[in-house]
């Protein structure tokens, strides 16, 4: 729940949480989470749940005192971390959101959310030592999952298919899109002031600079529109620098898209409705999604989407948006420059749009974990 530093997980753990202490008055639920999240979320009158910050003194210096205790009292117990992360708080069920299960908590009953499996499918997109720890994690996470829920269908079937994991405990809940972005809180004539910008004069691009989001052929795209067309849009982008940033930054330059290359960085979520809406449309050519967030974000925003023809996206984004061949600048230039000229096409992708939104709901998401929480509480697990 760190702003910024995940990315789509940050809001499906957000929204997840916001949702059941909407809906659930009754079970117990102690949340683990980062302080700077602490008062971010309103549990008053819900006294079903009890947010514990997993930073600071108040939660090292139990774990500091275990050591000690180890080191020079006893042998080590396996049990030991456990009873500080989880049983101090009788904790028999434990919801990871993630896609990774502590392994604190594996002698407890585990439901585990999984977003997608990229690193099983680019590895060549990871560091060396981050895809071998990717794979040793996850493997492990699998082994101690009693259910596990799926962000998407493509998901379920490729957690089957590399991992062998049964079948009948996979279920699959689609995420939800916040009301904001149907009706913003933020006026968007504010927000386009706050950053210099003109209703229709951009094409959006929120995503954390992963490699695997492809930035670098939405500026190959942009300089071909330029060629070819003498179409000069802005290519705004949001998000959180990662690896492939500096590279980014680097091709702007030698393309001669640095006027053309505006990257606000984190924004607050407040602006996004607005800065989806004034769009002139959602550019999302990402190479390997498990569900793709902006889709639907900016489809509910009244926003036509242009996004890739692979993994969850067609899944997702339905008949309601514009597919390219995320490895093919030239076709997304075109698609692009459809969307910019036919007014028709823009109108059409709008209206589908806003029904195919319909479809995601974060009650229905959280809907589906409650019953996979009953299944666990009523003994069903195959493990």
């Amino acid at each position: 729940m760190i702003p910024g530093y995940t990315g789509g997980i940050e809001v499906l753990a957000r929204s997840l949480l916001n949702t059941l202490i909407r809906v659930d008055a009754t079970r117990e639920y102690t949340v683990m989470l980062p302080s700077v999240a602490r008062y971010d979320f309103d549990v008053g009158g819900r006294g079903n749940f009890h947010l514990q910050t997993c930073d600071g003194l108040g939660y090292y210096l139990p774990k500091l005192a275990l050591v000690l205790k180890k080191n020079l009292l006893s042998k080590p117990s396996q049990n030991d971390d456990i009873w500080i992360q989880a049983r101090r708080t009788d904790a028999q069920i434990a919801l990871s959101p993630s896609g990774i299960i502590y392994p604190d908590l594996y002698p407890l009953k585990n439901l585990l959310i999984l977003p997608d499996l990229q690193h099983e499918y680019l590895p060549e997109l990871f560091y060396p030592e981050e895809l071998e720890n990717r794979r040793k994690y996850y493997a492990a996470s699998f082994s101690h999952a009693d259910h596990i829920i799926t962000i998407s269908e493509f998901t379920r079937q490729t957690l089957i298919e590399r991992t062998g994991f049964p079948s009948e405990r996979v279920t699959v809940a689609h995420l939800g899109v916040d009301p904001r972005f149907k009706d913003p809180l933020q006026p968007s004539k504010k927000v386009l002031k706050k950053y210099n910008l003109e209703s229709g004069g951009y094409l959006f691009f929120p995503a954390n600079t992963w490699h695997h989001k492809n930035h670098r052929n939405a500026l190959q795209a942009l300089h071909i529109l330029r060629e070819k067309y003498d179409l000069k849009p802005l290519l705004l982008c949001t998000g959180t620098p990662k690896e492939a940033h500096d590279d980014l930054i680097a091709l702007s330059l030698q393309l001669g898209l640095q006027d053309q290359f505006l990257f606000l960085g984190y924004c607050s979520q407040d602006d996004l409705p607005a800065l989806y809406h004034e769009a002139a449309a959602l550019l999302f050519p990402s190479l390997f999604e498990g569900f793709g967030m902006p889709v639907v974000e900016a489809m509910s925003s009244g926003c036509p989407v242009i996004c890739s023809n692979t993994t969850s996206l067609p899944e997702i984004g339905g008949e309601a948006v514009l597919f390219i061949d995320p490895q093919d600048p030239e076709m997304l230039a075109e698609a692009i420059y459809q969307v910019l000229m036919d007014a028709v096409l823009r109108h059409d992708l709008i209206q589908r749009g806003r029904q195919q939104a319909k479809k995601f709901s974060w009650l229905t998401f959280t809907s589906e974990v409650l019953r996979s929480l009953k299944r666990l509480d009523d003994g069903e697990t195959g493990r």
